[in-house]
């Protein structure tokens, strides 16, 4: 996954971050670099949600990735392990 798409499923803004704060973007880009996804989500978790106010995702900005995702997936019905009935005598 690269930085766009990950500030994307995070649902913020990169690209109004690159043109009004680009220290910050610079910070960011460096540390998703430096560490890699994972660790960069794990390390900056606290700063996303106020990223997200700040800077929100709109809702009719959609990647070509989520329009095909929410093409193919399907919704599964729950369905149980076991039966239900009479449960067994110990």
């Amino acid at each position: 996954m690269n930085f766009e798409t990950f500030f994307t499923t995070k649902k913020i803004n990169i690209d109004v971050i690159q043109n009004v704060n680009v220290a910050l973007y610079q910070k960011l880009f460096n540390h998703y670099q430096e560490m890699g996804e994972k660790s960069f989500d794990y390390s900056n978790k606290f700063i996303f949600n106020k990223l997200r106010h700040l800077y929100p995702l709109s809702d009719k900005t959609i990647t070509i990735e989520q329009a095909d995702k929410e093409t193919t997936q399907t919704k599964v019905a729950y369905t149980p392990r076991f039966k239900s009935g009479t449960a067994p005598k110990a």
